[in-house]
């Protein structure tokens, strides 16, 4: 009895360890590989924000202050009172600000920021504002949303009214825009919607700080 409780043992130790080997060996032959497609897919991001930028730094100064300044800021919006139609503000991270230069001039900050209040759970955005205060529009790192509905938050049509404006406080509408400071709802996803201007409107006080 206790011989094969014995062998039990023992084959179900080899069993684990064998297991844990190869976990081991796919996650190190996978890492890299990993790594590498997440860092182009970043750098394409940024350049797709600023074009006209040729040098992204993460580690620049003031990027860097703008970092660490950042959960206050996004905790104070959090605990404060807000119209429903500038989004939602509540559990909102800024996970690195990266500096866009050309050459030595300095063209503005991309955010990369995550907000976990999309209706298929977190969206991650690169979110770029110039030197002047203007929104450079945003990119999709990540998201799940409704296929048709909130996965529209890709497509030009909605993405392209966060371009070439003011960086101040927006609002979104289900009527169609018709302030300069509002933007239009997709259509059947206002969770999404909410979401995604909350988050932006989140970066765009970060980075007046």
């Amino acid at each position: 009895m206790v011989k094969a409780i014995i062998k039990d043992a023992c084959i179900l130790f080899a069993i684990t360890l064998i297991s844990g080997l190869l976990l081991g060996a796919v996650h190190y032959v996978t890492k890299e590989p990993i790594e590498k497609a997440a860092k182009e897919a970043t750098t394409k991001a940024c350049q797709a924000i600023f074009a006209n930028a040729d040098r992204f730094d993460s580690r620049d100064e003031k990027a860097l202050e703008k970092l660490y300044k950042a959960p206050k800021i996004l905790e104070e919006l959090a605990g404060g009172n807000q119209k429903a139609e500038e989004g939602n503000y509540s559990g909102i991270t800024i996970e690195e600000v990266t500096a866009a230069y050309a050459g030595e001039e300095l063209k503005g900050y991309i955010y990369t920021a995550v907000t976990p209040n999309g209706y298929g759970g977190n969206i991650k955005l690169m979110v770029g504002i110039s030197s002047q205060g203007k929104l450079m529009g945003y990119e999709i790192l990540s998201i799940d949303e409704t296929p048709g509905l909130g996965m529209k938050a890709k497509e030009s049509g909605f993405k392209d009214q966060f371009k070439d404006r003011t960086a101040e406080t927006l609002s979104f509408t289900k009527a169609g825009a018709s302030k300069p400071d509002e933007v239009d709802a997709i259509s059947g996803a206002t969770i999404t919607t909410k979401a995604i201007t909350g988050l932006i409107n989140a970066v765009i006080k970060v980075d007046a700080q």
